[in-house]
């Protein structure tokens, strides 16, 4: 609602440029409302495709605090650079296009400390502190009631040896977290499935999907890649299959289904936060033929297509490896006792992993045709340099 009255979208921020309406993308409005102070949630987690209006509802969240609950907030991106960039690129131009937080935040002055600095904004009752989670300095200066986790999956896995950046971010929340009145938003294009935060949070929240009606036969259902059918070559006339009655759905059809689209939480339970998953075809910012344009330019190069599920569809990518099942391996496995060569080996290697305070080694065996035994492992304390 605050949105709808009060938030512009600077020339600067894209071709969406001008008054924000809650109906140019509906899906986001629920994601709005659960950053709400006077939502229940803590957590609003959002697994994506790119260009879906995430990052408005970052900065639709913040402004939305600065003006109406104002508290201490933080911002951030992969790494500090980014974080500079989307300053200058995005935040600024939309603070000067919302008069209502433009006349919020204290002018930004050189030499005066009690105004705002490029990464350092001040308003009444709070401040947004803009950094990178490459930088633990950054991560460790305040603490903070709201929080925006922006391109997650991307956020190294450690900063100069000092730890996890998501767990340091997690802290700057912990005073209001235990008075039950912190938010976070935290969200993604995801990478791989293994290696995905977004999709791992996602997984552990309520798993809402956008469910739209069919305009034939009404059933509801979520949009999939793998009903969408389209030529290899242009015209690509890419259309949509309704999984209940299988009915072709024209493009045109799409910004009518979004507008009767509603969430819907496939895992509620206690504990559960709320979790959001957004694909590019349910994006008015991306038409279908688009997104199969984009798929049949990646066919039959691995890369491409990872990037195409990545950020077309907002799908983790699953990694193909050679590897057969555990459970054959498991029934050529023998027993024997640790520390005793079995018959049919005839060499023994050592490999050692130097790590900074130890050495993990195994020692193994080898016989004809590559067959092996694992014959000791363990560990030397020490230091290794």
């Amino acid at each position: 609602q605050w949105a709808a009255r009060h938030r512009v979208i600077a020339s600067e921020e894209g071709a969406e440029a001008g008054r924000w309406s809650n109906d140019r993308a509906p899906y986001l409005t629920e994601i709005m409302d659960c950053l709400s102070p006077s939502h229940a949630s803590e957590t609003v987690t959002v697994i994506k495709c790119s260009q879906v209006g995430f990052s408005q509802v970052g900065a639709n969240f913040l402004f939305y605090a600065i003006d109406q609950a104002p508290g201490p907030a933080m911002f951030i991106q992969p790494t500090v650079d980014l974080a500079k960039s989307w300053v200058r690129q995005k935040f600024n131009p939309a603070v000067e296009a919302t008069p209502k937080v433009r006349a919020r935040i204290l002018e930004q002055k050189s030499r005066d400390e009690q105004g705002s600095s490029t990464m350092f904004k001040k308003f009444g009752g709070g401040f947004l502190l803009i950094t990178g989670a490459n930088s633990a300095a950054g991560l460790r200066s305040h603490t903070v009631r709201y929080m925006v986790k922006d391109e997650w999956d991307e956020w190294p896995a450690d900063i100069d040896g000092q730890g996890d950046p998501d767990g340091m971010a997690d802290a700057r929340l912990t005073v209001y977290r235990t008075h039950g009145t912190s938010k976070c938003l935290q969200g993604s294009t995801p990478t791989t499935e293994k290696g995905s935060r977004t999709l791992k949070a996602y997984e552990a929240s309520d798993q809402r999907v956008f469910e739209v009606p069919c305009p034939h036969c009404d059933a509801r259902q979520e949009f999939v890649f793998e009903n969408l059918k389209f030529n290899r070559e242009a015209p690509y006339d890419a259309r949509y299959q309704c999984q209940d009655c299988g009915t072709l759905i024209e493009h045109h059809h799409k910004l009518a289904m979004l507008a009767r689209g509603a969430w819907r939480a496939t895992m509620p339970g206690p504990g559960r936060q709320p979790g959001f998953r957004i694909s590019g075809l349910m994006s008015p910012f991306l038409t279908w033929d688009r997104i199969a344009e984009a798929f049949n330019a990646a066919r039959g190069d691995l890369q491409k297509l990872r990037v195409f599920f990545n950020t077309v569809i907002g799908r983790a990518w699953r990694e193909e490896g050679t590897a057969p099942p555990w459970h054959e391996l498991q029934k050529r496995g023998e027993a024997w006792s640790l520390r005793t060569v079995p018959p049919g080996a005839l060499v023994l290697t050592c490999g050692v992993d130097v790590q900074k305070d130890e050495l993990r080694y195994q020692v193994k065996a080898w016989g004809p045709g590559l067959t092996s035994w694992s014959i000791d492992y363990g560990a030397i304390p020490g230091d290794t340099a």
